[in-house]
C-alpha cells in the first residue's frame, strides 16, 4: 500500500509540474510589432532625452536615446573637510542637471597644520631617541651583553 501511495504522489507531482511549466515553454508566434510613439523627452542642456515607443499589438516597449546638446559642468562639493590627521572626502555635481560622479574622492590631509599634540609627540620622539642612543653607548662602554 505504501508503494501505491508513493507512486500516486510522484505521479500527481509530475503531472502538476507538467501542467504548470509546459505552457511556459510552448512556442509563441513572434509579434510583428506596430511601434507607436508614446512619449518624447527633449534633451535639455546636459540631460539626455529619449523617445519611448509602445507596440500597439502586444504592449512591448522600447526607447531611443537622444544625446544631450552640451557637456556637464562639473563642480567639486566637499563632503568632509580634511583635518591635520585624516583625509577629507568630496564628489562632483553638475551645476546644470544635478548629476553626480566621483563619490568619496580623497582630499589630502593638511600636513602643515600642527598643534600642541604634534609638538609633544615630536619631543617624545627626540627624547626617546636620545635615551636609546645613551643606553646603546653605555652598553658598548661596558663591553656589551654577556650571555
Amino acid at each position: 500500500m505504501k508503494r501505491i501511495k508513493a507512486f500516486l504522489s510522484v505521479f500527481f507531482a509530475v503531472t502538476l509540474l507538467a501542467l504548470c511549466f509546459v505552457p511556459a515553454f510552448a512556442a509563441e508566434e513572434p509579434c510583428p510589432h506596430d511601434w507607436q510613439q508614446t512619449e518624447y523627452v527633449m534633451p535639455q542642456g546636459c540631460r539626455d532625452g529619449y523617445i519611448r515607443y509602445t507596440c500597439a499589438q502586444c504592449g512591448a516597449e522600447k526607447q531611443d536615446l537622444l544625446v544631450a546638446r552640451q557637456e556637464h559642468q562639473w563642480e567639486w562639493v566637499v563632503d568632509m573637510p580634511p583635518t591635520p590627521y585624516d583625509v577629507g572626502r568630496q564628489h562632483q555635481v553638475c551645476t546644470q542637471c544635478g548629476a553626480v560622479q566621483n563619490m568619496n574622492t580623497a582630499i589630502p590631509s593638511q600636513k602643515g597644520a600642527r598643534d600642541f599634540g604634534d609638538a609633544f609627540l615630536d619631543f617624545c620622539d627626540a627624547f626617546g631617541g636620545a635615551i636609546h642612543d645613551f643606553i646603546l653607548k653605555l652598553v658598548d662602554f661596558f663591553g656589551g651583553f654577556r650571555v
